[in-house]
């Protein structure tokens, strides 16, 4: 009988221990997100700062083919900390943010942006694109909506 006692007493203790481990894995993203790698849904571009180690750029013009709602946020980390913030409704509007060196390379023919030194402005596929680098972070954008419109929106790439 004293066996069996000693044996439940031990499978409680590795209960609790096992338990206090998981906790402390699992809390160890809430009290500190740029520990954790992959990517994370964001609730507002206030908490993005904590999650990703910068401010993202948002645009301060957005047409209203974009729509009214919230954006979706997600913040990824692996070797490059990324950003992406995405707007939908009859329109898309996607941004992909990181500071450091640029991850793509415009296609031939790519015209530049003529307020932004780094620059460069395509369209592929009925979409739009546009890579911006603007004091340090780069900034990838992608929309249905037409030029002039994703010009206004990069000239308005602004902190929150």
């Amino acid at each position: 009988m004293a066996g069996l006692s000693s044996a439940v007493s031990f499978l409680a203790i590795l209960a609790v221990a096992l338990g206090v481990l998981r906790l402390g894995h699992i809390g160890a993203g809430v009290i500190r997100p740029d520990v954790v790698t992959g990517s994370v849904a964001v609730a507002n571009l206030i908490r993005v700062e904590r999650s990703a180690g910068f401010v993202p750029l948002v645009p301060y013009y957005r047409p209203i083919g974009t729509g009214i709602e919230r954006p979706e946020i997600t913040v990824t980390r692996r070797e490059l900390v990324t950003v992406e913030i995405v707007w939908r409704s009859a329109n898309e509007l996607r941004l992909l943010e990181w500071r450091g060196e640029p991850m793509l390379s415009p296609p031939p023919g790519a015209a530049p942006i003529a307020t932004f030194k780094e620059s460069a402005l395509w369209s592929s596929d009925g979409r739009v694109e546009a890579l911006v680098r603007v004091d340090g972070t780069w900034v990838h954008l992608t929309t249905d909506l037409p030029e002039r419109d994703v010009r206004r929106i990069v000239a308005t790439l602004r902190p929150p």
